[in-house]
């Protein structure tokens, strides 16, 4: 392992990056990833072969029953793994805000599908329910499932974020690309003035400004396309402009991901209102 990581970065140092990213690209199946440049997220949608939300919320309740009952560590986009999925930054981040207002965190987490963070959380820190009241917010379908398998005294599922009562911390993990207007929804998110905003698991296009894709599930998950931008980071940075600080920016769990026609770099980053200590 110690001789592999040496030749990695040997290599990362040595190489061209286009010698880089063509050693992505090769790595790189045909069937998934990032594809196209499309005018309009209506265009995208129309070359996405779509996805039977039936099936995805069949493996999702599977997934999460397991993680539930202790017979998987963990669940993320409806695969199961055998080790935990510690989201270290945004617990560490977590457990800050619960120390500074002394009460259960508020959090909103956007597109959450069953819970998963949730759960991740609840093996990280035991009890939940003194630290955070956690909602998730999803497709009416989910929502229905959630309140009926997963339900408890700090987890629940609403449809909008209306529902829920003056959030903290509004979490956007692996959902703001798949949005027809993502700088729109943020310009959203923000107008609730939550102290704090999390952005895992987002793409940011690898050249100025963004692009609009098909993305290729990978067929051992599920068969499924559907449009997704790569964003603009500078203009993610904008919107935050003047109103919250980025405590936190780093390279995600995908890293940079390389098709035939796209490059991009999944990053994680934390906004906070600035007045918080």
């Amino acid at each position: 392992m110690f001789m592999m990581d040496s030749l990695k970065g040997f290599m990362r140092q040595c190489l061209p990056p286009a010698a880089l990213d063509a050693m992505h690209y090769l790595r790189q199946p045909l069937d998934t990833g990032f594809w196209g440049n499309y005018a309009s997220y209506e265009a995208a949608q129309s070359a996405s072969a779509g996805y039977d939300s039936e099936l995805i919320l069949d493996k999702a309740v599977k997934a999460t029953l397991q993680v539930a009952k202790g017979e998987a560590v963990a669940e993320r986009d409806t695969v199961i793994f055998d080790r935990p999925l510690y989201v270290y930054p945004l617990f560490a981040h977590l457990l800050r805000l619960y120390h500074i207002l002394q009460r259960p965190v508020r959090v909103a987490d956007f597109g959450g599908a069953l819970g998963s963070t949730y759960f991740q959380f609840k093996s990280f820190v035991g009890d939940v329910a003194p630290v955070a009241q956690w909602r998730v917010i999803e497709q009416p379908h989910f929502v229905r499932m959630g309140e009926q398998l997963f339900k408890n005294e700090s987890l629940q599922f609403v449809n909008a974020l209306e529902d829920i009562e003056a959030p903290d911390m509004i979490l956007l993990s692996s959902v703001l690309q798949y949005l027809p207007d993502p700088y729109g929804a943020l310009e959203r998110f923000l107008s609730y003035r939550p102290l704090t905003i999390v952005l895992d698991r987002t793409p940011y296009w690898g050249h100025q400004g963004d692009r609009i894709t098909v993305q290729k599930v990978p067929k051992h998950i599920y068969e499924a396309s559907y449009p997704c931008w790569l964003l603009d980071e500078a203009k993610i940075q904008k919107i935050f402009k003047d109103k919250y600080d980025c405590i936190y920016d780093a390279i995600g769990l995908e890293g940079e991901v390389v098709t035939r026609s796209n490059k991009c770099c999944f990053k994680d980053k934390i906004y906070w209102q600035p007045n918080l200590k």
